[in-house]
Order: C-alpha cells, then structure tokens, then sequence
C-alpha cells in the first residue's frame, strides 16, 4: 500500500502469521497493537509511536501518521477495569479527540473486538487524503 498496492485484511493476517509475534504480553492489548503497527509498517508510510501531538498537552497519540494528519488508538477495553473506563479516564480520552480533531487530525480508535478493520478503514483515508490533494 506504499505506492498502489493493496492489502486485504486476509493478506494483512497470513502476513503476520508468518512472521514471528511477541512472545512476552505486557498488556492484554499487546499482540492487537502489534497487528496494528504491521499494519502500518506494510503501508510504507511513515509512523511515529506515542507521538505528542499538541504544543498546549502532553496528549500522545498511540500511533500517528503525519503524512496523513492520522492518528491510530488502541483503547482496549477488556477485562475489567480500564483507566478509558473510569469517569476521568473517559473525560481525558474525549479531551484528548476533541483537541486532535480541532488540530486537524483524523482519529480513528479500535478496541480488541474491531482492530481488524484499520487495514480497510486506512485504506480510506488514503484515499480520502489523495481526492483532497487532488
């Protein structure tokens, strides 16, 4: 997906399948943020991992992909408690999109029940990023 290039999401998995995947979880989110980050890494595009995106917060981005203005975050959600699950944690966590799409970044966010679709849902905003430079 660098140049013209595509990937399924069928491709994305037997591609990840084959390489080797952590074998330590730190977090539960471990082996989806992975699949995310090759996801990434198979685009060609440059990426930056806890980019501070914002002079006025210390907000940082899981991933982002300034090219685009895009910005990638796996907010898990499973198993109980969550620091996104507690009031303060979700007032933060809206804080934090507010500010980015009022930057100018598109936010996209995935739980462990949905990451597979970042493949396709990058897919678009490339495109939606090449009809707005067109």
């Amino acid at each position: 997906m660098g140049g013209t290039e595509q990937w399924s999401v069928e491709q994305y998995r037997a591609h990840f399948e084959s390489k080797k995947q952590p074998t330590e979880k730190k977090t539960a989110g471990d082996k989806q943020k992975y699949e995310i980050e090759m996801m990434i890494k198979l685009s060609g595009l440059d990426y930056l991992l806890e980019h501070k995106f914002s002079k006025n917060r210390k907000f940082r981005f899981d991933f982002a992909i300034p090219s685009l203005m895009l910005s990638v975050e796996y907010e898990g959600v499973y198993g109980g408690k969550s620091r996104h699950t507690t009031v303060e944690g979700y007032t933060t966590d809206t804080e934090k999109y507010n500010l980015a799409q009022i930057e100018g970044w598109i936010v996209l966010r995935y739980t462990a029940s949905n990451y597979q679709k970042f493949a396709d849902d990058l897919r678009k905003v490339i495109e939606l990023r090449n009809e707005q430079a067109s």
